[in-house]
């Protein structure tokens, strides 16, 4: 009778787990066109609600681009420079610890720093990050670049001798310092630059650019350009391309054999790349030479080159020799505002943003953890 009933409940036991097993098959075999169809219902949502309209306006600013032509007919010489030195375009206001917080001494500094940008196309602030922060990253990012494959970065020009890093703001192989999170806090919070930024870019504008650039001794000399295409862009098309500008943070004491951002301040205004293509007064363009831890802003449209790294090295195996110049790289635009405001982003940027990066602001940056 023992034996009966423990064969009986080895089949009932073996009859469950069969019947269990079938069921769950079959609640897989429904589920699978239940997903199927959850995934096309959210990719329809997706391309209908944000893709099509995108490309229906990219469409008609493209097909009606003569019509919004808004660029008036004028060439540039040598005498449309507005400045001959890195003084000329500098903040003059002093902004530190004890003025930081000072209102009055913000507003004014605010102002005469975008008015540098509306005169020169380009302003610079000294100091704009804290020494320690400069120098931890500075050295986070050249460790990235260590492991990172051509493949894996930006595009670039001349890019022997040059990397144009992909990073996000969280490396923590390489950045144990925490300075890359650091560093972007203090550029987003600095209150001039906050305050610039949104009188140029309308408030909250969007980060579409994260990188750095880094050339060692040998990398060669790149040739003047605009960031962005004259045909695609702000300057020659007001009502179809919004403005775009970056800011370059050095991190490094950077000197012009060092292969120092060389511009020409005024050719913001010039879109016909008179200055760029044409003669070029040397004298007048100059390289961009300042303290570790200052800052250049430049509107997109503006004429500037990477020079050649003709720099000394100190230390030929160390990676962090004071010859290697590191430039960190953030570019904002106005954010999209559907049904008012149909400007696109102008063309010709590399819009080097890692996925992760996507949709971040100038005050999502002030809150980074």
């Amino acid at each position: 009778c023992f034996l009966k009933m423990k064969s009986f409940s080895s089949s009932n036991h073996g009859a469950v787990q069969w019947s269990l097993t079938r069921q769950l098959l079959v609640s897989m075999i429904l589920l699978i066109p239940f997903v199927t169809l959850l995934i096309s219902f959210v990719g329809w949502y997706v391309v209908n609600t944000y893709t099509n309209p995108l490309m229906l306006e990219m469409k008609t600013i493209h097909d009606g681009l003569e019509e919004g032509y808004s660029y008036y007919q004028r060439h540039c010489d040598n005498d449309d420079i507005t400045a001959t030195s890195v003084e000329e375009i500098t903040l003059k206001h002093v902004i530190n610890n004890d003025t930081i917080h000072n209102h009055h001494q913000v507003a004014e500094a605010s102002k005469e720093f975008t008015n540098l940008l509306m005169v020169h196309g380009s302003a610079v602030i000294p100091n704009l990050l804290q020494p320690e922060t400069t120098t931890n990253l500075r050295n986070a990012i050249i460790n990235i670049n260590s492991e990172q494959s051509v493949e894996e970065q930006f595009y670039i020009p001349e890019h022997d001798h040059r990397w144009s890093t992909n990073m996000g703001t969280r490396e923590p192989r390489f950045d144990r310092e925490d300075a890359i999170p650091t560093a972007l806090k203090e550029i987003a919070s600095h209150p001039v630059l906050h305050k610039s930024m949104e009188q140029v870019l309308g408030p909250n504008p969007a980060m579409i650019e994260t990188t750095a650039i880094t050339s060692e001794p040998g990398a060669v000399g790149q040739e003047w350009h605009y960031d962005t295409w004259n045909g695609g862009a702000s300057l020659h098309y007001a009502r179809s391309y919004m403005p775009v500008y970056s800011v370059f943070v050095f991190l490094q004491d950077t000197t012009a054999d060092m292969g120092a951002t060389g511009i020409c301040p005024g050719t913001h205004m010039c879109a016909w790349n008179d200055i760029v293509d044409g003669e070029r007064n040397d004298e007048r363009c100059f390289s961009v030479e300042v303290e570790a831890g200052s800052a250049m802003m430049y509107h997109s449209q503006f004429a500037h080159i990477g020079h050649a790294n003709v720099a000394q090295r100190l230390n030929e195996t160390d990676k962090f020799d004071p010859s290697v110049r590191v430039v960190l790289v953030l570019t904002f635009a106005s954010r999209p505002r559907p049904g008012l405001d149909p400007r696109q982003l102008p063309m010709g940027l590399t819009y080097a943003n890692r996925w992760d990066l996507w949709g971040l602001t100038l005050r999502d940056v002030v809150k980074l953890d």
